[in-house]
């Protein structure tokens, strides 16, 4: 049922509660790394998992995650963790997804395979997954067409990011 006051009259309130007691103070740590290239690589086709991207540079905070480089992203602390890439390749199809290798399996990550049909372009991928300390991820390549160059300039020789890699710990 829709209560409508009507017009002219007034609604008493009752007075405030006394306030609870204050809970415990939270204990999570926001952890993220960015990790990136600018150097152009060749890649050679796969059936599966294949050639990881290297990574020259990277950004930090927190405890969760470290860059052993120049491939292996370290997880040093179980949680769930989003995931975050973009790729700057050459012409012709291609795809790319991340891999866990560690603590409770190796593989791909569920749901971060994700691919493009064109040519020179950028395109994203993401994910979200549960990690366990002690593993390693990286991006790969997994098709088998062609070799493939992650870019690094576009047409007047302006360098640019060519493969890139945000991971956050969320919970």
């Amino acid at each position: 049922m829709l209560f409508r006051p009507v017009r002219g009259c007034r609604i008493a309130h009752a007075p405030t509660g006394a306030a609870g007691a204050t809970g415990p103070t939270g204990s999570f740590q926001s952890s993220f790394l960015f990790v990136w290239t600018t150097e152009e690589q060749t890649l050679p086709p796969t059936n599966g998992e294949g050639t990881a991207i290297a990574f020259a540079n990277s950004e930090a905070a927190g405890t969760a995650l470290s860059f052993t480089g120049p491939t292996d992203i370290g997880v040093l602390e179980s949680g769930y963790y989003y995931i975050s890439w973009d790729v700057y390749k050459t012409g012709y199809d291609s795809a790319f997804a991340l891999f866990y290798d560690g603590a409770g399996g190796s593989g791909m990550v569920p749901g971060s395979n994700h691919g493009a049909m064109a040519h020179d372009e950028k395109y994203h991928g993401q994910a979200v997954s549960f990690l366990m300390a002690g593993g390693v991820l990286t991006l790969n390549r997994i098709d088998s067409l062609y070799y493939q160059s992650i870019l690094n300039e576009i047409g007047d020789r302006t360098l640019v990011v060519g493969a890139s890699v945000v991971v956050m710990k969320i919970g």
